[in-house]
């Protein structure tokens, strides 16, 4: 099997923001007594780089934590609060001028600034495209899961509505690729 790829600190960084759990509190208080060694000590001293790639396994640590200790109900809230998070004041005045098909035709390479691995993008017509992630090695359930509601914030940030999407193929535990056709109006 080959290795896990590795995801950028941004990312992590901002799913334990979404969590609350980037301050002192039980939020923060559950997350930490979950976790161990290196990815523990990064969070305990708040020296998680933003540009470091590290093991796509702390990503499915913390997205762990999010679906165990405070529901599954409750990933979808911090997946999106990650995501509006993470695009700056300046980008998020930007995305309302993007079309979702422009943002769409870009997630590819959004998708590799923030993890070692492959998106594709075909569009398939007016409001509607294909994505696909090849050898995302290391996911499990709840990182495609995160990917979904990702593509779904994104898409809704540029002002599309009734953003939907269907996984095609792939997208489970232990799956290394994904496909969806994601459509909006």
């Amino acid at each position: 099997m080959p290795d896990e790829i590795h995801v950028k600190g941004t990312v992590l960084a901002g799913v334990v923001r979404g969590a609350g759990a980037d301050a002192k509190g039980p939020a923060r208080d559950a997350l930490l007594k979950r976790l161990d060694g290196e990815l523990l000590e990064a969070l305990q001293t708040n020296s998680l780089g933003p540009t470091v790639w590290y093991p796509v396994s702390w990503h499915r640590r913390i997205l762990g934590f999010v679906t165990d200790d405070l529901g599954a109900d409750q990933l979808g809230t911090v997946v999106r609060r990650s995501t509006r998070e993470n695009i700056g004041t300046v980008h998020r005045a930007l995305m309302r001028i993007l079309s979702p098909e422009t943002l769409i035709g870009r997630s590819a390479m959004i998708f590799r600034t923030f993890f070692e691995a492959k998106c594709e993008v075909e569009t398939r017509g007016p409001g509607r495209a294909a994505v696909s992630w090849l050898g995302c090695h290391g996911f499990d359930r709840n990182c495609w899961i995160a990917q979904l509601l990702t593509v779904e914030e994104l898409v809704s940030m540029t002002g599309a509505q009734q953003v939907r999407r269907n996984v095609l193929r792939g997208g489970r535990d232990n799956d290394s690729d994904m496909l969806i056709e994601v459509t909006w109006r």
